[in-house]
């Protein structure tokens, strides 16, 4: 009798960004010079106030460290980008540039223009200026903004520095700046349609250098707790607490005269933004009256809700499907359950990964973890709204779980009887950790899969750290547009110069190829390959798309203006009290 042994297939769940945040109505319209109208209702009572609450600190105020959802809120309020979001949150619009960038395939080569003269938007007023006063955004501070993203240990190096043509890293080699033109000009390594979408990420905002140089020198408080921008707010730094409470005021202030014309003005005079490490607290606030807006948690939900309507009908509600897909998402390099050389042992490896993405229950997952009501069923591997209307459905995505066809894939595998197949699993330690565990353990059973899960507050730093003990197989909820939402970026993941990154692991010649006729394809060509790399990855590297998640914010009666911003969460500048 041989002796069994037993073969681990290292796993691990990352919810990234979480699914609750602000969600859109309806935005501007589209007008002259690429701008959008400003036509916000002026607030009735400006002295009143609107609180906002978030759920983590407030880490820092400079666009260069605004790592998570709740610094872009604030930094998206306090500086502006070269390009945002319009209408439909994957068309892009002008805000700093006077429109969208042109690109030159001979030089490889995307090019800004800036207004200039009275056309400019200017800084607001700080001491780190001459005499005080605000002065217009350049174009040279477009390029020293990016310049700051050539430090290796921000997040954000890797958006540029795998797309700039920058000598040895040095990203002054591949950014250009003329004042006097307005111009900004950014020398690529090759086509990179996803480029545009990730400068308008609030991270991508544009900064003042002498008050960069200003607040992080001696006896002052850094530039990340007195940010000076040219964002429709600016900070009443005086009434503000860092990390706590962060407090906003109209930019330029109502009367200051006659200012450059801007995409967005604020609605109201004054915002706060505050921290409450209670999420209980925060929801007895709001339905107290004094907080404007609520992004319920599900532990929130159904005291807010019966089902999918509110239990207080007075209350402003918008629902909306974010540009996300959550996945059930395998490492490629994973011994047992990746890709491999031999093209015998990768077909029988991906046999495995389709046997477990067929016994996956979604039904049981909508109504655990999505109480029935925050997701709907994913057919295809990409957000809808990218998805043309007749590609074609993932086949390993079935709206009822699938044991019968499951069983079929597995005997494709062909497990070695004397090994025992453990899958194990690192998550972190809260209760809806443990209903994922407890899902894919179900799904798991009939296959004969054991699920050997670990526990643990560090996770994710664990598999950030791509240690294979724990990082070999994954299981991911992905939101799209946690960085940039479009789907040349989300793709673009796969492609053989983003091997090494933790959601990939795979690399393909015929995906890189098709990948890159992207750029400066018509909206129907684009719609077409955007299928075909999805099919490809669907065949090739087998997820399982389980749901769209959908976000939810509640309002008081009397808020207008309620609009989401894909990557900041909420765009604070269009509240305002009726």
């Amino acid at each position: 009798m041989r002796r069994r042994e037993t073969v681990r297939l290292t796993g691990a769940l990352v919810l990234a960004g979480g699914f609750v945040v602000a969600c859109p109505s309806p935005k501007p319209t589209r007008s002259d010079r690429g701008k959008l109208s400003t036509a916000s209702a002026p607030s009735s009572d400006p002295s009143r106030p609107i609180v906002i609450p978030v759920n983590t600190r407030i880490t820092s105020l400079d666009p260069l460290e605004a790592e998570d959802r709740n610094a872009r809120l604030v930094v998206a309020q306090l500086f502006d980008t070269l390009v945002d979001y319009g209408k439909a949150t994957d068309e892009l619009v002008p805000e700093l540039a006077v429109s969208l960038p042109t690109f030159d395939a001979g030089t490889q080569e995307l090019t800004f223009r800036l207004p200039t003269g009275e056309q400019a938007p200017q800084f607001s007023d700080d001491p780190c200026f001459a005499n005080g006063m605000g002065r217009a955004v350049l174009a040279s501070d477009v390029a020293y903004s990016l310049r700051r993203h050539e430090d290796v240990t921000r997040s954000s190096h890797g958006l540029l520095a795998s797309r700039l043509d920058a000598a040895a890293g040095n990203f002054a080699s591949a950014i250009e700046s003329d004042d006097r033109a307005g111009t900004v000009r950014l020398r690529l390594r090759g086509p990179a349609p996803e480029l545009v979408a990730m400068l308008a990420n609030p991270q991508m905002a544009i900064v003042p250098r002498e008050c960069v140089t200003y607040y992080d020198g001696q006896n002052r408080p850094a530039f990340r707790e007195h940010p000076v921008g040219s964002g429709p707010f600016a900070l009443d730094y005086a009434a503000s607490e860092p990390g706590r409470r962060v407090v906003l005021v109209r930019h330029p202030p109502a009367g200051a005269g006659e200012a450059p014309p801007r995409r967005l003005r604020a609605a109201h005079d004054r915002v706060q933004i505050e921290y409450f490490r209670s999420a209980e607290t925060a929801l007895r606030l709001f339905q107290a009256g004094q907080l404007a807006t609520l992004s319920p948690g599900q532990s929130q939900f159904t005291a807010l809700f019966q089902g999918t309507q509110p239990r207080d009908p007075s209350l402003t509600v918008v629902r909306t499907p974010l540009l996300a897909t959550t996945l059930l998402m395998f490492n490629q390099r994973a011994p047992w359950v990746g890709n491999h050389r031999d093209p015998q042992i990768a077909a029988k490896q991906r046999a495995l990964r389709e046997a477990i993405a067929l016994a996956f229950d979604a039904g049981r997952y909508h109504t655990v973890l999505r109480n029935g009501a925050w997701a709907e069923p994913a057919v295809r591997l990409v957000p809808p709204r990218w998805a043309p209307a007749d590609a074609p459905r993932h086949r390993h995505a079935p709206l009822q779980r699938d044991v019968v066809a499951a069983r079929r894939a597995l005997a494709r595998f062909d497990p070695d009887p004397a090994l025992e197949l453990t899958l194990r699993y690192l998550t972190t330690d809260d209760e809806n950790a443990r209903q994922d565990a407890a899902i894919l353990r179900h799904a798991l059973a009939p296959l004969g899969i054991h699920l050997d899960v670990t526990h643990d507050p560090a996770y994710l730093a664990k598999l950030l750290a791509r240690d294979p003990t724990y990082a070999q197989a994954h299981l991911f909820a992905v939101n799209f547009d946690a960085d940039y939402p479009a789907a040349e970026s989300w793709l673009g993941a796969f492609r053989c110069a983003e091997v090494l990154a933790l959601l990939a692991g795979y690399c393909s010649a015929d995906y890189d190829a098709t990948f890159a006729r992207l750029a400066g394809a018509s909206t129907l060509e684009r719609n077409r390959l955007v299928a075909a790399l999805e099919q490809h990855l669907a065949d090739a590297v087998v997820f399982r798309p389980i749901d769209h998640p959908h976000a939810w914010l509640v309002a008081q009666p009397g808020i207008t203006g309620v609009e989401r911003h894909p990557m900041a969460g909420l765009r604070i500048e269009r509240l305002a009290w009726r």
